[in-house]
């Protein structure tokens, strides 16, 4: 009996012996392999194609092409006597160049350079006159094309200061430049008058002027 008890707590302690080896080398004994290697070798851990693929080096292209186009408006150009008065020449002509001298350098910026000429260069042979009903130089209009202005707009409460004939005068100076877009005045009512339109870097813009 002895004997017995003896052999089996050696087979125990040889048993308890391997069990501790396994553990230490991180193998599985042979009866438990089945159940440690429940995932094959073979199968992917991922998707190869996915992992293969290199990331694109070439620049994605912009949504629409882009257009820088600025604009500057200034107003009103409201001119009374005294500036009138300033603009004489020792000669007896007239030049406003003065008045826009100063912004010079933004006017040569822009795409767009809009001016509202708020008095009507109603014609020189009316006679000139400021508040309340004017009436300016044309050699206004001549300043405001040498600063290089490309839209002037007319429609303002002294348009009709010096009647139709003020207004038909202030179209015909401006049909003398016609690099220049006037909008807001006509020389004559018009059921379906064209809109004025612009166009600056191959953009078109429709310039619309009213007044009460």
């Amino acid at each position: 009996m002895n004997k017995k008890c003896n052999v089996l707590q050696k087979t125990l302690a040889l048993l308890a012996l391997c069990f501790g080896l396994c553990a230490c080398k991180g193998t599985t004994p042979a009866s438990n392999q089945s159940l440690a290697g429940s995932t094959p070798a073979s199968l992917p851990t991922g998707n190869p194609q996915v992992a293969s693929q290199e990331p694109s080096t070439e620049p994605t292209p912009p949504p629409f092409e882009e257009y820088d186009i600025s604009l500057l408006a200034i107003g009103d150009d409201l001119i009374h006597m005294g500036i009138v008065n300033t603009g004489v020449q020792a000669d007896g002509t007239r030049n406003y160049d003065f008045l826009f001298r100063g912004i010079q350098e933004f006017l040569a910026k822009a795409d767009i350079k809009a001016i509202n000429q708020e008095t009507i260069l109603g014609g020189n042979d009316l006679g000139f006159s400021g508040y309340p009903a004017f009436n300016s130089p044309t050699e206004i209009g001549d300043a405001i094309v040498k600063a290089g202005f490309n839209v002037v707009t007319h429609s303002t409460n002294h348009t009709t200061d010096k009647g139709v004939k003020g207004i038909q005068n202030c179209v015909a100076y401006w049909q003398n430049h016609p690099e220049v877009l006037v909008s807001g005045i006509h020389a004559e009512p018009e059921e379906n008058p064209e809109i004025p339109i612009l166009t600056i870097k191959n953009k078109t813009f429709a310039i619309l002027n009213y007044a009460y």
